[in-house]
């Protein structure tokens, strides 16, 4: 429960080793061949002997003091007599306090010390063990194509989804000056409209009063006020003498009333 993920991308890698011996160098390859965006910290100990334990210990401690590494690799192997510091209690307890996740390279593949179950991962070899606390670049790089690509891909369909927005945003706007225009033209067409009736409509005005002149001119009641009379046979309008017999009564409309009266005689021209 106590122990700790590795960081996916350290920017420091710790190496607690033997300072001499070509495994040490190989450790540093793998390192800076795997991820070479790392700085690698080197701290000399002993990992043999009676004095390697108190000498690891100050490694963890060092490395847990000074925060710069985020990952602490700690090295050794050699015969199963050379792993003795490796399974001491007190080296165990530092591993185990370390706030630093710390990869276990000692040993090989058959050998286990008590390091091995206190620290926070196990490489089977150093090697591997350095394989553990670094990633392979390449593969990051895959990763990372692979995020762009899908990040290309999501701002494309961003854009193209804002295209469209932006060409019906466009559109409306060009829609809207249209109607504008039109409702412009129809407002002056209305205009137009109104002025061309009310000038239709004067024209038939002036027609009407001039046909109510000349249907006054021929009013009857008119004629009847110039001393003229309208004579009747019954309900006949009488325009000729041919339309009295002697005896018939006669019925004159004047302008003020009527007279009835009896033809007594005829007389032609």
């Amino acid at each position: 429960e106590h122990k700790k993920n590795l960081p996916a991308y350290p920017s420091v890698i710790g190496v607690a080793t033997s300072p001499t011996g070509a495994a040490v160098q190989d450790v540093c390859s793998i390192l800076a061949r795997r991820w070479p965006l790392a700085k690698i910290l080197l701290f000399p100990c002993l990992v043999q002997g009676e004095e390697a334990v108190d000498s690891l210990i100050q490694a963890v401690r060092y490395f847990n003091s000074d925060r710069r590494a985020d990952v602490l690799l700690v090295r050794g192997g050699g015969s199963y007599e050379d792993l003795a510091a490796f399974n001491d209690e007190n080296l165990a307890f530092a591993v185990y306090d370390s706030e630093i996740p710390i990869v276990s390279g000692v040993g090989h593949e058959t050998d286990y010390t008590i390091l091995d179950f206190v620290a926070d991962s196990r490489g089977a070899t150093p090697s591997a063990a350095a394989e553990l606390a670094s990633p392979e670049i390449s593969e990051v790089m895959l990763q990372l194509t692979a995020v762009s690509s899908k990040i290309a891909f999501c701002l494309s369909s961003v854009l193209q989804a804002e295209q469209l927005r932006l060409q019906d945003l466009d559109r409306r706007i060009r829609l809207r000056e249209i109607i504008k225009r039109q409702q412009i033209q129809l407002a002056s067409l209305q205009k137009d409209i109104l002025v061309s009736f009310e000038n239709h409509l004067q024209k038939q005005r002036a027609k009407l009063s001039e046909l109510l002149v000349r249907i006054e001119a021929y009013n009857p009641l008119n004629v009847l006020g110039r001393g003229f009379g309208l004579i009747r046979n019954g309900s006949v309008s009488v325009k000729s003498v041919e339309q009295v017999q002697p005896g018939d009564l006669i019925d004159i409309l004047l302008k003020d009333g009527e007279i009835y009266c009896a033809a007594k005689e005829i007389k032609r021209k």
